[in-house]
């Protein structure tokens, strides 16, 4: 859509929600075309009326922890993720936004054990693999680091994941 046009959305997503005050996809709507206009504010009201509604609706969920990291309250963002994870542990979406937070408020403990879970259930994941590794070497641990880089090398190796992995494996084993 073009910028020039969110304006009219908002305003028709205002309307619908007016008429229907509980509909959660008008909500979830209308908070995403604010954050598109960035007014966080209201974007955050929207993503938290929709899940009010729907506590399980999990793309308002990651709304609303997005819109709180955009305004650098990560802690928020935080309890956000957690709480949307305690109904669907194996969210991937979620459980990237809450290793990211963790790694904006330089928890490398906790976001490596977020991306390890996420690596667990999708072992072949060549860019998580890669973040694995990164945050490994971050921490000092080559040995942790290198099977994983080796793996993602082989399974991409003229891709983007090839290439990082590539670089990552040249400086653990410099």
């Amino acid at each position: 859509a073009e910028t020039r046009r969110y304006p009219e959305a908002a305003a028709a997503f205002e309307r619908a929600v007016a008429l229907d005050p509980g509909q959660v996809a008008g909500r979830f709507n209308l908070g995403r075309v604010y954050l598109e206009l960035k007014e966080l504010a209201k974007a955050r009201e929207q993503f938290a009326a929709a899940l009010a509604r729907d506590d399980g609706f999990e793309p308002a969920a990651v709304a609303l922890g997005y819109t709180y990291e955009l305004e650098g309250k990560f802690q928020e963002a935080r309890e956000v993720y957690e709480k949307a994870l305690g109904a669907d542990e194996h969210s991937r979406d979620l459980r990237e936004r809450l290793a990211i937070v963790h790694l904006r408020r330089r928890e490398l403990d906790a976001a490596l054990s977020e991306y390890r879970k996420i690596l667990a259930d999708d072992p072949d994941n060549g860019a998580i693999a890669v973040r694995v590794a990164q945050i490994s070497l971050e921490k000092g641990d080559v040995a942790a680091a290198v099977p994983l880089l080796r793996k993602a090398l082989a399974a991409d190796p003229a891709g983007k994941v090839g290439q990082d992995a590539r670089y990552l494996l040249a400086l653990a084993l410099e």
